[in-house]
């Protein structure tokens, strides 16, 4: 399965990174778990950011520098989801306890400014060889803080760590 998600940013001024986190919900077959998977894994094979505007449809690319992620299942990293492969992708099962949210965080490589009729548009790709191995259900947030495209020097705001912390 492939999400498409496009909205307008709650942020004034420039986007750097787009924060993705992945939650449980009470509706799958284990309510603790991220996805629809029996086992409560999932693979995301491709995450894909542009900017559309909203009255005519047409669509700008966001290039994706790096990513780094709360927890990686071995041989998944969270590169994989930003490589242009299908065959690889970013999972989050192998040791991990399925029932705690995960975080990946993708910086851009340069600072997108969205105009007044423009929304960021995210492809969630979940095309692995596993075919229910799809997040089930997560959260999108921005960040507009200066420094935060590289993953060595993230700085997600107070008010990004505030809409990101679960209860």
């Amino acid at each position: 399965p492939v999400y498409e998600v496009a909205f307008q940013s709650p942020l004034k001024g420039e986007i750097s990174a787009i924060q993705l986190t992945a939650l449980t919900h009470e509706t799958f077959s284990d309510p603790r778990k991220l996805s629809r998977s029996s086992n409560g894994n999932f693979v995301l094979t491709d995450f894909i950011a542009g900017v559309v505007e909203s009255s005519s449809g047409e669509s700008r690319p966001v290039e994706i520098a790096s990513a780094s992620a709360s927890f990686e299942q071995s041989g998944y990293p969270i590169l994989a989801a930003i490589d242009d492969k299908p065959e690889s992708g970013w999972a989050v099962s192998g040791g991990k306890d399925l029932d705690d949210a995960v975080t990946a965080t993708f910086f851009l490589s340069e600072p997108v400014l969205l105009g007044e009729t423009e929304s960021l548009k995210l492809r969630l790709a979940h095309e692995s060889r596993f075919g229910k191995h799809n997040m089930g259900r997560f959260k999108v947030a921005v960040s507009n803080s200066a420094g935060s495209t590289s993953p060595a020097t993230p700085e997600i705001s107070e008010a990004v760590r505030k809409v990101l912390e679960i209860s």
